[in-house]
């Protein structure tokens, strides 16, 4: 972005939390929905879905990067799930944290770990997802 936008998006925020009398702490809530509903109106027309990182990166949503995680978890303990036993977990965390998003186009990062860890406890993966937990932790 140039600068020169940055900076004016930088002041105009000021001057309206100054002249709403809005403190810092304020602000930071504020900063933090309104960061999620300013993308969001930027991809009301899209048919793709994001992650939006913990460090506030925006990328595509990828099921086969979130199968790899599984996997990687799963072999981590030496308890490696079958194809199916993940592409059954993967179809779980796209059904609740995609399609269940109220068409929402952005899932955080936070959501997608905690459908994960959900999905894999009622089938009965409770390693796996301490595994998992701690993998993404790294």
């Amino acid at each position: 972005m140039e600068n020169s936008v940055y900076e004016q998006l930088v002041n105009f925020i000021v001057e309206i939390c100054k002249s709403k009398n809005i403190k810092a702490p304020e602000a930071a809530e504020l900063f933090e929905r309104l960061r999620i509903d300013v993308l969001e109106k930027l991809l009301e027309n899209s048919n793709v879905f994001y992650v939006l990182k913990n460090d506030g990166r925006l990328e595509v949503f990828d099921e086969e990067k979130l199968f790899i995680s599984i996997a990687n978890a799963s072999d981590e303990i030496n308890q490696p799930l079958t194809k199916s036993d993940i592409n059954n977990v993967v179809a779980m965390i796209v059904n609740s944290a995609v399609n269940g998003n109220n068409r929402s186009r952005i899932i955080t990062s936070k959501k997608i770990r905690k459908a994960v860890l959900e999905s894999l406890n009622n089938m009965g993966f409770q390693n796996v997802g301490r595994s998992f937990s701690n993998y993404i932790k790294v």
